[in-house]
């Protein structure tokens, strides 16, 4: 994918997919550079569409006093 192209949904989607692929032993079974390869893109792309998705989840689910 050539620098300057967004990302479809689709492909921060079979990101997420791929990232989220697990081993019977529960480690993880595609690095960066693999997922990165599988969709075409460079590998800090994958980083920041994990991170992003990492920061929503986190957000969404933040604990708070109110939240009992």
């Amino acid at each position: 994918m050539p620098s300057g192209t967004h990302l479809t949904l689709e492909d921060r989607d079979h990101i997420l997919r791929l990232a989220g692929l697990v081993n019977p032993d529960g480690s993880w079974a595609l690095t960066k550079v693999d997922i990165s390869l599988r969709v075409g893109v460079h590998p800090i792309t994958v980083d920041r569409v994990l991170r992003a998705a990492a920061v929503k989840w986190g957000k969404e689910h933040a604990w708070t006093a109110d939240s009992h």
